[in-house]
């Protein structure tokens, strides 16, 4: 698309790791954790934070309601019970796909043979940078101080499936390099799509 535009940001710096997401992801609570668990943490946050690449691409659409559970956009349609119920009151989407780069699936893997704690924490910083990401993108691309709601293929009803053509419509893999395999996981694994209303 002509109108595609893209974030990126040349380090993480301007974004915050949430403790208690990266907790939540290890199913642990502050009170849970011992010193040596608390210190491998700090490590693997600043590790996450000197890696990461952000990089998003987004575009805007009208949207359309149709039925009970058709979102008509520019450039797709979706059929969706819970997406239509999330942009009931909207007229116009935000579409974008977000990731934090390749080099924290690179060290899940490496650390997935020699160091799985380590290797489990990796995966739950990375997903706590990439949300922070995606929070940041969010406040970006509507100029809002506050963040809004987002919802993303894999929630409710909206089927994993669409991850292809809205990565499709993104021109993702060129702009941002993410891709999808036959099961429809992104690669990098820390990369999210995801629509807003507004």
């Amino acid at each position: 698309m002509s109108d595609l535009k893209t974030i990126t940001l040349s380090g993480a710096d301007s974004l915050t790791i949430d403790r208690k997401e990266v907790l939540r992801y290890l199913r642990y609570t502050n009170s849970q954790i011992d010193r040596g668990v608390a210190n491998l943490i700090d490590s693997v946050e600043k590790e996450v934070m000197s890696l990461s690449r952000p990089k998003a691409v987004y575009c805007e659409s009208s949207v359309e309601l149709s039925g009970s559970n058709i979102v008509k956009l520019e450039f797709l349609e979706i059929k969706s019970k819970n997406l239509f119920i999330f942009l009931k009151e909207c007229k116009k989407v935000i579409m974008f796909a977000a990731t934090i780069g390749i080099e924290i699936d690179r060290k899940i893997e490496k650390y997935s043979a020699i160091n799985q704690l380590k290797s489990t924490i990796y995966h739950s910083v990375g997903s706590a940078l990439v949300e922070s990401f995606c929070d940041y993108v969010s406040k970006v691309v509507t100029n809002k101080k506050t963040i809004l709601k987002r919802y993303s293929p894999g929630y409710g009803d909206l089927s994993l499936e669409y991850q292809r053509p809205i990565l499709n419509v993104l021109d993702a893999n060129k702009k941002v390099g993410i891709s999808l395999n036959d099961s429809y996981i992104m690669s990098p694994s820390k990369s999210v799509t995801a629509f807003i209303g507004l």
